[in-house]
């Protein structure tokens, strides 16, 4: 399944699509929803605590964005930033990561929601913690709108199929 929808301004497209476990990336990539941000930075977002633990703790690489909404359960979210040649992120590839933070948390059904974003080197395990639970060091916040993300017409291309 492959949606995309326009970016904001300059009409950028980018692109979704979740994966299942018949693809051809690696064991400590399967699972994961996959999206790709309006500049080509590609995103992952766990689907259960596991996954959140794995993203979170042993893909996440400094530089990288993490995500998650704030004050509530949902997934985490990863922006991968590292080893691109043209720099970090852009406001838009924040904001459109956020909308997918906020669209996979309990917050879906608001107008809009804080996400956590933070460094992944500014994120532990506390000791003993549940599969998905982590301590944030350092953050920053941004706002999603949960109506505005790529998945919010996911869901709406399916429910008309139906």
């Amino acid at each position: 399944k492959k949606a995309q929808k326009k970016g904001g301004a300059g009409g950028k497209k980018a692109s979704a699509s979740s994966s299942n476990n018949n693809n051809n990336n690696s064991d400590s990539n399967e699972g994961y929803r996959r999206y790709t941000s309006p500049s080509g930075h590609p995103i992952l977002i766990g689907r259960n605590s596991r996954q959140n633990d794995q993203l979170t703790m042993r893909l996440a690489k400094p530089g990288d964005v993490w995500m998650h909404a704030r004050g509530v359960p949902g997934a985490h979210l990863l922006l991968r930033v590292q080893g691109k040649k043209e720099g970090g992120p852009s406001e838009e590839d924040i904001q459109y990561a956020a909308d997918l933070a906020i669209w996979f948390s309990k917050s879906r059904e608001e107008r809009r929601g804080e996400v956590t974003c933070a460094d992944p080197k500014d994120i532990g395990k506390p000791k003993g913690a549940k599969p998905g639970q982590v301590m944030v060091k350092k953050e920053w916040v941004v706002v999603g709108r949960p109506g505005e993300s790529v998945a919010c017409g996911e869901v709406g291309v399916l429910k008309g199929i139906e």
